[in-house]
């Protein structure tokens, strides 16, 4: 099994440098990103984006540095660095940019309710967020509910279920634990799956291009 593993390895080494030249394969690369959690963080962690990225890379056998910038100068040090990835949504950029994309990950929000939650939109409604979670910000801005910071989605359940708070958000594959955890005691709010695809930005006929989209046809990029 693993002599196998080690020959796929090593037919898709030759077929990338065959096709692809020695730059496809150069070793390392470079992603720039800004801090927008729980997908990236400037503070050493890594988000869910970071965390895939860095996975596919590894298997196929390259390294990433990240450089974290803020929101604006991370759109120019990108557009300046032609051999540059970029972390990110490529709605961020204009369309003569010549730059296309690949999807590093596509993901769910989901918002969780107790399975005996009655909505009143006459009450003051409640969700738990993640602290710094920004999309979990707006979120809670669209479904027009205050936000309660919390450290865990565990704390946010515990929360939800003691009837303190009304609803947590979630991404599809936590949300499944947390319905499981609480004894089927919470639910999906109906009509609260927004997907959401995280992509990896790359410049047109780039060297990183090339690697990237052999890697995305390849299937590096799937979770496993």
């Amino acid at each position: 099994m693993k002599q196998a593993i080690i020959l796929n390895f090593l037919i898709i080494m030759i077929i990338l440098t065959a096709f692809y030249g020695d730059e496809a394969f150069s070793g390392e690369f470079r992603v720039i990103s800004f801090h927008y959690p729980p997908y990236t963080y400037q503070d050493g962690r890594d988000g869910l984006a970071v965390t895939n990225i860095k996975k596919a890379f590894e298997r196929a056998g390259h390294r990433i540095t990240v450089d974290y910038y803020p929101v604006a100068r991370a759109f120019q040090e990108f557009l300046r660095d032609k051999k540059a990835l970029f972390a990110g949504h490529i709605a961020q950029f204009k369309a003569n940019d010549d730059l296309g994309f690949i999807v590093n990950l596509t993901v769910t929000h989901k918002v969780l309710t107790r399975m005996d939650f009655e909505d009143d939109i006459t009450k003051s409604r409640w969700v738990s967020v993640l602290r710094d979670d920004q999309l979990g910000i707006n979120m809670a801005n669209k479904i027009k509910a205050q936000v309660f910071n919390v450290e865990t989605n565990e704390q946010a359940a515990e929360l939800v279920l003691a009837g303190r708070v009304d609803f947590l958000l979630c991404l599809n594959f936590e949300c499944e634990t947390l319905i499981t955890n609480s004894g089927n005691r919470l639910r999906v709010l109906q009509d609260s799956d927004e997907p959401f695809d995280l992509h990896l930005v790359y410049h047109r006929d780039s060297d990183p291009a090339k690697t990237v989209i052999f890697m995305s046809e390849k299937g590096f990029f799937n979770l496993r």
